[in-house]
Order: structure tokens, then C-alpha cells, then sequence
């Protein structure tokens, strides 16, 4: 954390709040961690880069925000995984 980031902190939150009180003012309603990120707000992803005439493959990796969470990591709702077996749902 840079000093003009901490001062601006400090100039909005008071110079009294500890930093539960800045998370518990800035997470507000959404308490449950995101299941599709892990809580992270990021998702690891990959790609082939090699052109279809190649033989090998070439991977690049590079990162995206979640789109369940909206890169916060936790969400107002709980969400849970649907489970699908034997065809059923």
C-alpha cells in the first residue's frame, strides 16, 4: 500500500477504524465466498496459440475476472453446485 492510498483510507474511513471496520463497510451484504473463483475474483485460463497447421501446441495463460462475483470474490447469495447423475436433474 502506497502512503497517498493509505492517507485517502484515513480521509474516508476516519483515522479511528481498524481494518475489520474498512472490510465490514466494504464487503456490506456480500459474506459468501464465490464458489467459481474460490474467493480469489479471478479465474486461470488458457489458450492455444498454435495455428491448426502446427503440430505442437502452444499455451498461453492469462487471467480474467469472474464473472459470477464481478472480481470481489464473494457474492450477496449463496450458491451451490448443481449436481447431474444418471441423466437426471
Amino acid at each position: 500500500m502506497k502512503i497517498n492510498e493509505c492517507k485517502s483510507l484515513i480521509s474516508v474511513y476516519g483515522e479511528n477504524a481498524t481494518l475489520k471496520d474498512v472490510l465490514k463497510q466494504m464487503q456490506g451484504n456480500k459474506i459468501h465466498r464465490c464458489p467459481k473463483c474460490g474467493g480469489a475474483g479471478i479465474l486461470h485460463k488458457r489458450r492455444n496459440k498454435a495455428q491448426y497447421w502446427e503440430c505442437c501446441d502452444s499455451w498461453e495463460y492469462y487471467d480474467v475476472d469472474c464473472d459470477l462475483c464481478g472480481g470481489e470474490g464473494y457474492t450477496e447469495h449463496e450458491y451451490k453446485p448443481r449436481i447431474i447423475q444418471d441423466g437426471w436433474e
